[in-house]
């Protein structure tokens, strides 16, 4: 969606990512399309699809860079300093390897392995795509999706819990290779939950997450 042809300089603000089923380890077909075209702002529509069927649908916002800078307002609250050593552990049961591995995590409040709130800096060990920069968006985007796993405040020994969707909202660009993010969970006993995610950099905060949860006791 960054990659798709604008009429004027224009960025990725906003992204909703529907999880239609489970995403297979393999190649994955990639398609998108300018569903609303504008100056100031278009929608664009994306879908990815193993073996011709999506798993994965996606709606983004771009909007227009203005010439003249806008107003500025900062978001409240400090964000901790970056740790200087990290962890390898997370919750019980936790596959390490993959994704998890390829993250490096500084927890700065809570833990990754136990329920509860939490706060964390993380870096992507390796490029979205092998040979590609990532932008500043893939990066926040490729971590926010951990908020679930990060500040969910279930024993998953004990509740079965997974995220049907992202929105991803950035207000400002987070060029740095550290995300910071603040993670916490609401739920019903109608089993339905949200997961909500701070992001920030050492700027302070420039984003928020949000991920609706399927929850319901083992």
């Amino acid at each position: 969606m960054e990659q798709e042809p604008s009429p004027v300089a224009q960025r990725l603000t906003r992204m909703t990512v529907e999880i239609l089923r489970p995403v297979p380890v393999g190649p994955l077909a990639l398609t998108v399309e300018t569903v609303r075209p504008g100056r100031r702002v278009a929608l664009l529509e994306a879908a990815g699809s193993i073996d011709g069927v999506d798993c994965l649908r996606a709606r983004g916002w771009k909007s227009e860079v203005p010439s003249k800078p806008g107003p500025e307002l900062a978001y409240p609250g400090a964000i901790p300093p970056l740790p200087e050593s990290g962890v390898e552990s997370a919750w019980p049961g936790a596959y390490l390897g993959g994704y998890m591995g390829e993250v490096e995590w500084r927890p700065t409040a809570g833990s990754l392995s136990e329920p509860g709130p939490a706060e964390v800096w993380a870096r992507p060990r390796l490029p979205l795509l092998e040979g590609e920069e990532t932008s500043s968006f893939c990066r926040v985007a490729l971590l926010a999706d951990s908020g679930s796993g990060i500040g969910l405040s279930v024993d998953l020994e004990q509740v079965f819990a997974i995220n049907v969707d992202l929105t991803l909202t950035l207000w400002r660009e987070l060029p740095g290779e550290w995300i910071f993010m603040s993670s916490r969970t609401a739920a019903s006993r109608a089993g339905s939950g949200l997961v909500e995610t701070l992001l920030g950099d050492t700027g302070g905060i420039g984003g928020l997450a949000l991920q609706t949860m399927l929850m319901s006791t083992r």
